[in-house]
């Protein structure tokens, strides 16, 4: 048990710290002080590189022209693999006549690349799987062109799990409440191929494309204006087993003509196919390098833009304004 000498000695020490805390502030206090900067100092902000939230993003939305790429898809339809993928071809040099201007979520890309390095010890690349969260996440990617002088641009990639569309799919009410399907520059709709490569999974894996495709459009969350791209993941799963089923390519083909382009061509201005192999499966075999097919479809992303948007919904004139500037919009 401790003496009263040595609560006293204790207590006075405490006292001498937090008087010498209070007197001499350190500097990460001051830089958030604004009080104890001069009017010439500049308060430079300093990211944490981590994914942006629906709330941070707007660090870089509400400054520069955004562009806004949804990637969309069931769970394990690679749409995580697929942003990865993109963010380590500009490790190597300038990737689909762009070059890499920056990113402000650079230590979430590197976090989701770890699995596909060699310093992750795994005996095969891999991406870890999107968690379920309540909030958006979004990597963030700076490009410029090629050209001398050209101007830098801004992407978003939403990085949300499967479930979050396996709900959008199953309710109009669902799909609404998701407003930032108004905001979407490409809607991008994944498909995997390791489920259409199994002739027990490919109906389902399909259909669920179509009827999340459905939903938000019927809920008018995407436009005619909304640039869609249907992508068929994992193609090194799918060239594997067509050699043994010669039916699969012929099933694809029938898929895009029957199924999706009757129903988008009343309703979508520009709609495209794209097949890639992000990271082949090396215990396949396949001749498909890693990227295949990203390049060009990565391209219609970087050099194509919606002529508009949706407009915002009108604000409800029965909710609660809390600032009577607020009242001019209405």
């Amino acid at each position: 048990m401790a003496t009263d000498s040595q609560n006293n000695n204790l207590q006075q020490t405490v006292e001498e710290q937090t008087t010498l805390h209070r007197s001499s502030p350190s500097k990460t206090s001051m830089i958030h002080d604004s009080t104890s900067l001069d009017a010439k100092d500049h308060i430079e902000y300093l990211y944490t590189g981590t994914a942006f939230n629906l709330s941070t993003s707007k660090l870089v939305t509400l400054n520069r022209p955004t562009c806004l790429i949804i990637l969309a898809g069931p769970v394990e339809s690679g749409k995580t693999t697929l942003i990865i993928n993109v963010y380590n071809s500009f490790q190597k040099g300038p990737f689909a006549d762009s070059i890499f201007a920056g990113s402000l979520t650079l230590s979430e890309f590197e976090r989701c690349s770890h699995d596909s390095r060699i310093a992750s010890y795994r005996e095969y690349s891999t991406t870890e799987r999107t968690k379920v969260q309540d909030d958006y996440r979004f990597f963030h990617l700076c490009l410029r062109d090629k050209k001398p002088r050209s101007k830098k641009r801004d992407f978003l990639f939403t990085d949300l799990s499967g479930e979050v569309f396996e709900a959008i799919k199953n309710s109009e009410e669902e799909c609404k409440r998701h407003k930032l399907l108004l905001r979407a520059d490409h809607f991008v709709l994944t498909l995997d191929g390791n489920k259409i490569a199994d002739p027990l999974s490919r109906g389902q894996g399909v259909n669920d494309g179509l009827m999340l495709l459905r939903q938000c459009l019927d809920s008018k969350m995407l436009g005619p204006q909304t640039l869609v791209d249907i992508v068929f993941t994992k193609w090194d799963i799918i060239k594997a087993k067509s050699r043994t089923d010669d039916k699969l390519i012929k099933f694809i083909n029938e898929v895009q003509d029957n199924k999706f382009r009757p129903f988008l061509s009343e309703r979508i201005e520009r709609y495209r196919f794209a097949r890639v192999a992000a990271e082949p499966d090396p215990r396949l075999r396949s001749e498909l390098k890693p990227g295949y097919g990203v390049p060009k479809l990565f391209r219609r992303w970087i050099n194509e833009a919606p002529k508009s948007r949706i407009i915002k919904p009108k604000i409800d004139v029965k909710e609660k304004i809390e600032r009577q500037i607020d009242r001019y919009h209405l």
